[in-house]
């Protein structure tokens, strides 16, 4: 730059005013002011529900993330959620349950229910109605049902992890054949309805959840990913029980289903 510039500007300093932009108006047709329409944008930003809500805003970053890292204590009991009928448990003891023999507490927080191998053995375990003073898990309550569960083998077995009581049968969740999976749920009259659910591993750890919201749909979740949805012949009636785990051997061998964990929920009766 020159010296004439430099001069210029050094002028064109010292003797332009300075203005104040904000109480101007926008233009002469518009007599908003620069700071009114500025204030304006700011409030239509904080009433905007979907601000920063998009992938990768601040908003939808803490909704997905899988860990909430809030400073300790700042979640008081208060806060918490307890107004649900609710069962939780790492197995510390069967003690409660019924149970037919094979079923066995192997370690705190893992249940093996062991077949043998004589064909067509049954083991189960449940947690009927009477034995929480309830009535079972019933589709007007919104129930819900997550567990761990693996298999020793995927063939000649049928097993059940149900909310509700599979042994009459009625309830939701899912079903085993062999080595295949199904989204299951029974109807008033005790029919079977069943969707496949292809892709996992049955002799792997795996969580699975249920969730049946109204009475008018259940949602059918493996590892935290929704695989079906089931919203026709649902039942109504109350299921004999809240919670039942159930495996038959089809051939001469045994076959093991082992459990973790269990949450299962649902609104209290009036």
């Amino acid at each position: 730059m020159n010296l004439f510039c430099i001069f210029f500007l050094v002028i064109l300093n010292i003797f332009m005013p300075v203005i104040c932009w904000a109480p101007l108006a926008k233009s002469a047709q518009d007599p908003t002011t620069i700071a009114e329409y500025i204030s304006g944008k700011i409030l239509d930003h904080d009433v905007n529900p979907s601000a920063h809500g998009l992938d990768g805003y601040v908003v939808f970053n803490h909704r997905v993330s899988p860990v909430l890292d809030h400073v300790d204590d700042s979640v008081t009991l208060q806060k918490l959620y307890f107004n649900r009928f609710i069962i939780l448990t790492q197995f510390e003891s069967i003690d409660a349950w019924q149970k037919s023999a094979g079923v066995s507490l192997v370690d705190i927080a893992q249940v093996w229910l062991e077949t043998g191998a004589v064909i067509n053995t049954t083991r189960y375990m449940s947690i009927v109605a009477s034995d929480a003073n309830e009535e079972g898990a019933s589709p007007a309550n919104n129930p819900e049902i997550q567990t761990i569960v693996k298999f020793s083998h995927n063939t000649s077995q049928v097993a059940y992890i149900s909310g509700g009581n599979s042994d009459d049968p009625m309830g939701f969740g899912f079903k085993v054949v062999d080595g295949s999976l199904y989204a299951w749920h029974t109807d008033n009259d005790n029919v079977e309805y069943t969707e496949q659910i292809t892709g996992i591993t049955l002799t792997n750890w795996n969580v699975y959840r249920a969730v049946f919201t109204g009475g008018s749909k259940i949602e059918f979740y493996v590892n935290g990913v929704l695989e079906a949805t089931m919203v026709s012949d649902l039942y109504t009636f109350l299921a004999g029980a809240f919670v039942m785990y159930k495996i038959e051997n089809t051939a001469a061998s045994g076959r093991t289903m082992y459990v973790q964990n269990l949450f299962y929920a649902e609104d209290f009766f009036n």
